[in-house]
């Protein structure tokens, strides 16, 4: 009986392993993740190319064949001046679409075109040289330039310029440029897009013989409309000997050490849209400025009235009729004087509705087409700053003059002069902020 008993032991022991197999299953299943074992990656099974199975959702292409839905297709506004900045039209431009024929500009030289990743825009040069130009995937509006007689003597006589922006101000555009020079080859020019008085893009070509091309990718801007200027300099004094010796020989009135400069005009967007800006601008820097000399004057008023006196600009009908036309005249007018002084009322006006008013006035993500004035957008937001420093210098003054203690909210004038002159100061200080914006933006023309 026992030995029965151990060979039923045995016999069990033998066969556990193999009915655990069949209930729990082949250990080449793995472990699940998360239990200290890495899972083993997963590996797609491989397609055999002569079963003649479809793959889904992957059409056949012939090779050499490019498919009907490659690339995007982005529309350009193309607009075509000659060098004096008058509309071109129906000229043949440098410029075709992939292997296409090239584009002519159109009726009052504007057309559209439209390009893709597989049909690339083409500009055209000697020998029938074609150099892609990589437009940004975007739609946009693109300026040409065509010189009929392009200026000799110069370091690069320029007969074509194209100018990409995408609609999309955050994305970079392209500038492109085809002409002749008599510079060696190896030399190298600088190239800049300048607007009054201001460098705002460019680069460094380098000359390869005497037909010139240069592409160049420019950064994210708001191009305001208007006329730009396209500088490409020489400077001699990166030159070799070698160089310098061979300009002389071709232009010996340019090697005086001095940079060697020519300047195309370069027009961005149509007449109407430069105008329609331009007028956009001198309305909001001529609103904010109004708003800055009411505010002033009307602060001005009210400081005497609460000191007991009358201000002499009360005497000048202009600036009396030019202030009564601020939306918090009649507050600030109606005041009353000396001990009858409403500061509660005062206190609210400087404390909250002017400051709000003037925050919004100031805000520069506002300020129309701030990047063709950036001076003057930056002196704007001082300006408003300054005003509203102003008023709490009015404040001090007239609670010091009533015999009263200074509020928490107004200005701790500087302690070498005193509220009254610092008054003054800041009062010089507003003139000339509305000076220099009027300047900047020749509000006076």
């Amino acid at each position: 009986m026992r030995f029965l008993f151990d060979h039923l032991l045995l016999a069990a022991i033998l066969l556990l392993p193999l009915l655990a197999w069949f209930l729990l299953g082949s250990p080449t299943t793995g472990t699940l993740p998360g239990t200290g074992d890495t899972p083993s990656p997963v590996v797609e099974p491989r397609v055999d190319p002569g079963a003649g199975e479809e793959t889904p959702g992957v059409a056949e292409i012939p090779i050499g064949e490019v498919p009907a839905d490659a690339g995007t297709e982005q529309r350009w506004l193309l607009r075509t001046f000659g060098s004096d900045g008058s509309v071109v039209s129906g000229k043949p431009l440098p410029l075709a679409i992939g292997d296409g024929s090239r584009i002519s500009s159109g009726r009052e030289g504007v057309s559209e075109i439209e390009v893709s990743s597989s049909e690339r825009l083409q500009m055209l040069l000697a020998g029938d040289t074609r150099l892609p130009i990589l437009l940004p995937e975007k739609s946009g509006e693109l300026d040409c330039i065509v010189f009929d007689s392009p200026p000799r003597n110069v370091p690069v006589s320029v007969r074509f310029i194209g100018f990409a922006r995408p609609f999309d101000s955050e994305f970079p555009g392209r500038l492109f440029i085809s002409g002749e020079t008599s510079l060696p080859a190896g030399t190298q020019v600088r190239i800049n897009v300048t607007a009054l008085g201001r460098n705002l893009d460019g680069g460094i070509a380098a000359v390869d013989g005497p037909d010139f091309s240069w592409d160049s990718m420019t950064s994210p801007r708001n191009w305001f409309g208007g006329e730009y200027r396209l500088r490409i300099s020489w400077r001699p004094s990166g030159a070799s000997p070698e160089v310098i010796r061979e300009v002389a020989r071709l232009h010996g009135e340019v090697t005086g050490g001095e940079d060697w400069i020519c300047e195309y005009r370069l027009p961005v967007g149509d007449p109407a849209t430069a105008r329609r800006q331009r007028q956009e601008i001198e309305e909001y820097y001529s609103e904010a400025l109004k708003e800055v000399t009411r505010s002033r004057d009307l602060l001005l008023v009210a400081g005497a009235l609460a000191r007991g006196k009358r201000s002499k600009l009360l005497r000048d009908p202009d600036r009396v009729e030019e202030m009564e036309a601020h939306p918090f005249a009649e507050d600030l007018l109606t005041l009353g004087r000396k001990e009858k002084f409403a500061f509660a009322r005062w206190r609210q006006l400087i404390d909250e509705k002017l400051p709000q008013r003037w925050q919004v006035m100031g805000n520069p993500d506002i300020i129309p087409y701030s990047e063709k004035h950036p001076g003057a957008a930056r002196n704007l937001q001082l300006l408003f700053a300054t005003l509203y420093k102003y008023a709490r210098l009015e404040s001090t003054v007239a609670y010091e003059a009533l015999g009263l203690k200074r509020h928490e909210n107004d200005f701790v004038a500087n302690f070498d002069w005193g509220p009254e002159t610092e008054r003054k100061q800041v009062l010089e200080r507003l003139r000339n902020y509305i000076d220099a914006i009027e300047e900047a933006v020749n509000l006076d023309d």
